[in-house]
C-alpha cells in the first residue's frame, strides 16, 4: 500500500476541516477578484453565458473544489467512524500547532501530549492511513 498518499490526504482532511477550505474555494468562485479592463477598442467575446451560468459551471468544474469535497467525502467518512479518543490522537498528530518537516507531530510528541503509549499512537495513525490507501485504491 502507498501510505504516502494517504498521509497526504490525511494531512489535506485535516488542513479542510481546520481552515474551511472547501467553503473558501466556493467563495472564491462565486465572487472572483475582477481585473479593470482598460482596452479601448477591440470586440468582445462571441461567448453568450450569463455571470450566473459561469459561476454554476466554475462550481462544478473547478478541480481544486473537486479534490477538496473528494478527499472530505472519502477521509472523513472514514474519520466519522472512529472513536473519540482515536479522532483526538489524529487531531493531534496533524491540526494542531508545531509540525515538524513532515507536516505533522512526531508520535513521541502526540504521545506525551495524549498520555498515551507512543506505540499505541503510531499504531492507530498507521490502521487510520491504511483504511485510507484502502479506500482510495492505492497500492504500490
Amino acid at each position: 500500500m502507498d501510505l504516502i498518499k494517504a498521509e497526504q490526504d490525511a494531512r489535506m482532511f485535516f488542513r479542510i476541516m481546520k481552515d474551511d477550505l472547501i467553503n473558501q474555494r466556493r467563495k472564491e468562485i462565486k465572487y472572483p477578484i475582477k481585473e479593470v479592463d482598460e482596452n479601448v477598442g477591440g470586440g468582445k467575446s462571441n461567448r453568450n453565458s450569463s455571470v450566473c451560468e459561469n459561476t454554476v459551471i466554475n462550481l462544478c468544474e473547478d478541480p481544486k473544489l473537486i479534490y477538496y469535497e473528494s478527499i472530505w467525502s472519502v477521509v472523513g467518512e472514514l474519520y466519522q467512524t472512529l472513536g473519540y479518543e482515536t479522532q483526538r490522537i489524529l487531531q493531534t498528530y496533524y491540526i494542531y500547532p508545531g509540525y515538524n518537516r513532515h507536516g505533522r507531530r512526531s508520535s513521541n510528541e502526540v504521545s506525551e501530549i495524549m498520555n498515551k503509549p507512543k506505540d499505541q499512537c503510531e499504531m492507530i495513525r498507521k490502521e487510520f492511513l491504511e483504511d485510507i490507501a484502502d479506500k482510495c485504491g492505492y497500492f504500490e
